[in-house]
């Protein structure tokens, strides 16, 4: 592979870590792995980036949910940094969520319209992934990797923090001050989006297949980087 997108990755990170500073969201002399943390997250929000980058022209009905995934991307990162681990949550979920109604909405324009015509219509979260599993440009790798069973998991992992179900994914806050960066937290939140961003990668990248092929080299490379090995091998049909 060449050393371009790396370098273009890099720069990009450069500059997430001089706005970072400059919101004294981190120190000049930042924690090494809190940055290397913050390298591995910045690196899967900036592959949703380029599917929305990259699939400008495609229906609104399929390119609003790419516009949300980004944006939430995005937003966990601040918040992520200041200790705010419900609100990073419900984002998370979100794009998980978003993820799956690209995906099923991008081919029912018709039920899209009803999301705004019909105020009692709204897909379930297990119509999003019953209609991911049946795809047909993903029914076929599920015997390799269970994309909807990660999804689902992270899913119900993230919904325990933000529905508190026990004490231990309660973030009791008795006042401001008790709100800090966790740095437990930021290291699980990070391995969670690098398995998300896996298989996201993966399905946008078979569901665009012809689309992908068309991107540029440092389009592919990166969105290929953001799925391990395995997951490659699986996209590329070996």
């Amino acid at each position: 592979m060449s050393n371009m997108p790396v370098n273009f990755l890099e720069k990009d990170f450069e500059d997430l870590k001089e706005f970072l500073i400059k919101k004294r969201l981190i120190s000049e002399n930042e924690d090494k792995g809190i940055l290397t943390n913050l390298k591995h997250i910045h690196k899967v929000c900036y592959s949703f980036a380029l599917w929305d980058h990259n699939l400008a022209r495609i229906p609104y009905n399929g390119k609003v949910f790419l516009k949300e995934i980004r944006s939430d991307a995005i937003q966990s990162i601040p918040l992520l940094l200041l200790g705010f681990k419900k609100p990073v949550s419900i984002l998370l979920r979100g794009i998980i969520e978003n993820s799956l109604k690209h995906i099923y909405f991008i081919d029912h324009p018709v039920e899209f319209e009803w999301l705004t015509t019909k105020s009692k219509y709204f897909p379930t979260m297990n119509d999003l992934y019953d209609y991911t599993i049946s795809h047909p440009s993903l029914k076929s790798v599920f015997e390799k990797i269970d994309i909807v069973d990660v999804l689902k998991q992270k899913y119900i992992k993230s919904s325990m923090l933000v529905h508190s179900r026990d004490v231990s994914h309660m973030q009791l806050v008795k006042s401001l001050s008790g709100i800090k960066r966790d740095e437990g937290f930021i290291t699980d939140y990070k391995s969670d989006l690098i398995d998300i961003g896996n298989v996201i990668n993966l399905m946008f990248g078979l569901v665009h297949k012809e689309r992908f092929n068309k991107f540029n080299q440092f389009s592919q490379e990166i969105i290929l980087n953001c799925m391990n090995r395995k997951t490659r091998r699986i996209f590329h049909g070996i």
